[in-house]
């Protein structure tokens, strides 16, 4: 996938537009939600509400991942731009639970095929060091938009209203499907047509790295989001904070998140960078065990610098070793993975609290978070 004219700085600006109004989506919502819940009714949905996007999201990845590398970024970025803000009227104009849920599936649905296509774009940085410093800037944008989010959806849900919030992500969405035209690349006219293959790769025994690397991303995907679900129910439970203070609790970890996605696009040409991240969380744990919540927030920043410095570390890799006429397709298998690591973790270390109460429980799921970070440590040792 290649158009040699393009600028790859104008692209990557065009892709984080893309990438910016969805991760705003998922994050103004988790303001909103209780609210919307309160005046549509059926609060047996609530967890529909985020589950519907995430649903549809993971599944069209790989999909719109092979789609991407055989029609170009271009097309899937419009397309998936188009259907994304369909789905964010449909949001806006919902009267029911249904209907929004039927939105929020469709919001979903289009956010799959732009993270594909926005992800092919890496691919016109040709160095090494220039593409994980793009991976680098995409994650950073993200992590400012769930801080941002928040705040904002919060400004919307007691003033404006929920609906205006919606549309607060609009200009991004018409903005990047303008510039998709003249900025995004189309597919290699000698693109081959297919599914994807594990022989494209640059050689059959670098098969064994991109497992090792596909693994690292669900157990970055399950830490970071292990925390920034059980964190704030350690406050509250264990540490007895108000909602307000548990906030403010969270925007130390995102920030650090985005400084560590940062710092990872510049590090993801060293060696054994991805051991020093899981080093990293690993330590920043065990400061947790036994201290108080200042400890407690502190492993949080720790964690979110580690897991933000990591994730673009493992998709510059991946891309490195994949086929050019494959990124999108390759680099969607990495997303599928963080996000299967997402559900399947904080599944698993949901058992502790729903069966234990208290400071146990909350010891709990520290030691499994610490099982996570040690497979990450020995993972990385292998893709070393």
């Amino acid at each position: 996938m290649t158009t040699p004219s393009l600028h790859p700085k104008a692209a990557l600006t065009t892709a984080l537009l893309g990438m910016v109004a969805s991760t705003l989506q998922q994050t103004l919502l988790a303001t909103a939600t209780p609210t919307i819940v309160t005046e549509l009714g059926h609060t047996a949905c609530y967890a529909w509400v985020t589950s519907a996007y995430l649903l549809t999201s993971t599944l069209v990845l790989p999909v719109a991942g092979v789609f991407t590398d055989r029609l170009g970024a271009r097309r899937m970025y419009a397309w998936g731009l188009a259907v994304f803000g369909m789905g964010t009227c449909g949001v806006m104009a919902s009267t029911s639970m249904g209907s929004l849920i039927a939105c929020r599936a469709v919001q979903g649905f289009g956010a799959g095929m732009i993270i594909p296509a926005a992800l092919a774009v890496m691919g016109l940085f040709k160095q090494d060091q220039a593409r994980g410093r793009a991976f680098g800037v995409m994650g950073a944008a993200q992590a400012l938009a769930n801080i941002a989010g928040p705040l904002v959806g919060g400004w919307f849900t007691s003033g404006p209203g929920w609906r205006w919030m919606m549309a607060a992500t609009m200009p991004f969405i018409l903005t990047g499907w303008v510039l998709a035209g003249s900025s995004m690349p189309t597919a290699a006219p000698d693109a081959r047509r297919g599914r994807f293959r594990w022989r494209n790769m640059r050689a059959t025994a670098e098969t064994g790295s991109l497992i090792s690397l596909l693994c690292m991303s669900f157990l970055v995907g399950g830490m970071t989001v292990a925390v920034v679900t059980y964190l704030p129910w350690a406050l509250a439970t264990v540490h007895h904070s108000d909602a307000e203070s548990i906030g403010r609790s969270l925007v130390p970890v995102l920030l650090a998140a985005a400084a560590g996605s940062a710092a990872g696009g510049v590090l993801a040409s060293r060696r054994c960078a991805l051991t020093w991240c899981w080093v990293v969380v690993g330590a920043s744990l065990l400061l947790a065990f036994g201290a108080g919540q200042t400890w407690l927030i502190a492993a949080g920043v720790g964690v979110g610098f580690g897991c933000g410095a990591a994730l673009p570390l493992v998709l510059t890799q991946v891309q490195v070793m994949a086929d050019e006429s494959r990124l999108a397709s390759t680099s969607s298998l990495v997303q599928l993975a963080r996000h299967g690591g997402a559900a399947i973790v904080v599944l698993l270390i949901g058992l502790w609290p729903a069966n234990i109460s208290g400071p146990a429980a909350s010891r709990g799921v520290l030691a499994s978070l610490l099982l996570v970070a040690a497979c990450g440590l020995l993972v990385s040792w292998r893709t070393a």
